[in-house]
């Protein structure tokens, strides 16, 4: 038996489940869809989001292939 139920294998339900399983918890995920979409609801990464996929080392493999390597803050001349 599970202990949580996660409804939707879209990205929310997928990083949902995954952290669930780092943590140690029984979790089922459950989609409607027998196959994959066609269609993206994507189009843009928020900020909140950005920080969690950087805490798992996640966030610069994912941007830099659309955005560039990270580029350092300007510092003000002296």
């Amino acid at each position: 038996m599970e202990d949580v139920l996660i409804v939707g294998a879209g990205p929310a339900g997928l990083v949902t489940a995954a952290e669930l399983a780092l943590a140690g918890v029984r979790r089922r995920v459950l989609e409607r869809r027998a196959e994959r979409s066609g269609w993206s609801r994507a189009f843009g990464l928020h900020a909140r989001t950005l920080e969690l996929l950087e805490a798992r080392g996640l966030a610069e493999p994912l941007v830099e292939p659309w955005c560039g390597p990270p580029k350092t803050a300007a510092t003000p001349r002296a």
